[in-house]
């Protein structure tokens, strides 16, 4: 399947693209991989627990199944549905500068890997979210910041104060701490 235009009375209205086939059916089997491999290697689930709804692993897996449902929809829509508009998309390239997006990727990951003891979970996640809206080419900086500031807060407040998963803090958390 390669990328191929929709035609309404001669003209192309919408294109459809093998690469968000790819992509779909990519994210889909990672999904699985990761499902399958690295959440039985990487999260231990205690013999106490019960309730699987209880268990450390079981968010993971929800969220895990949720990505892998959205790339089977990815590629669904790309096979089956109507094509994307000719305008839309037209400019955005993902690929494009790749190598450095590749380079931010990494210092997300080497950020989350080194600094939550030192510095806390929020500034790296803060930083982190700063980051991929950056990488995904968000162009305003006021709506940017605020992503980038309130979906950390609001998800280290969530794992903190409701689900009561002790993490590491660091000097900004110990001055909101509730």
């Amino acid at each position: 399947m390669s990328d191929t235009s929709v035609e309404a009375g001669g003209t192309p209205v919408a294109r459809r693209s093998s690469r968000d086939v790819f992509f779909g059916l990519g994210v889909a089997a990672a999904a699985l991989v990761f499902a399958l491999v690295a959440i039985p290697a990487f999260i231990s689930v205690p013999a106490s627990v019960k309730a699987a709804p209880l268990s450390p692993a079981f968010l993971p897996y929800v969220l895990t199944a949720l990505i892998g449902v959205l790339g089977l929809v990815c590629a669904a829509q790309a096979i089956f549905g109507q094509g994307v508009p000719k305008e839309d998309g037209e400019g955005f390239d993902p690929a494009r500068g790749w190598p450095w997006k590749l380079v931010l990727v990494l210092a997300v990951f080497a950020a989350f890997w080194w600094l939550p003891e030192s510095v806390g979970t929020l500034p790296v996640a803060i930083f982190a979210m700063a980051v991929l809206l950056a990488i995904g080419g968000e162009r305003s900086w006021v709506r940017g910041a605020a992503v980038a500031i309130l979906i950390p807060v609001f998800v280290w407040l969530f794992f903190t104060q409701v689900a009561q998963v002790p993490l590491p803090e660091g000097p900004v958390e110990e001055l909101i701490a509730l």
